[in-house]
C-alpha cells in the first residue's frame, strides 16, 4: 500500500533554494536531474516508508540521499510521509535537523 505524500512549506522552501542554486551554479541540467532523483526517491518512501536511514538525534526523522549532496528528511505518521525539509550535505552539519 502506497502512503500519501505531503510537503510542509519548508519543504517547498528548501527544494526551491536548491533548485535555485543549482540553476545558479550548473544550470538546467543539474536541476532536471535533482527533480528526477526526487521524484525517484519519493516513489521509494512511499512503497517503501522505512527506506530512509533514522536520525541518531530525533529518532522519529528519516533521510534519505536524493542526489550527491542532497538529503531529504521526512516522518512517517500513520498513512503519511511527511516531507519536511532538502538539505545540502555541505552545508553546516548542526542545521541538518534545525
Amino acid at each position: 500500500m502506497a502512503h500519501r505524500v505531503e510537503w510542509t512549506k519548508r519543504a517547498h522552501t528548501t527544494f526551491d533554494q536548491t533548485v535555485d542554486y543549482l540553476q545558479r551554479e550548473f544550470g538546467e541540467k543539474s536541476v532536471e536531474k535533482f527533480i528526477r532523483r526526487v521524484d525517484a526517491a519519493i516513489k521509494l518512501i512511499e512503497q517503501n516508508p522505512q527506506f530512509g536511514k533514522v536520525e541518531e538525534e530525533k529518532k522519529s526523522i528519516r533521510s534519505l540521499l536524493v542526489s550527491k549532496y542532497s538529503f531529504a528528511f521526512y516522518r512517517i505518521k500513520n498513512d503519511r510521509i511527511i516531507i519536511l525539509k532538502f538539505f545540502d550535505g555541505r552545508q553546516n552539519p548542526k542545521k541538518r535537523l534545525k
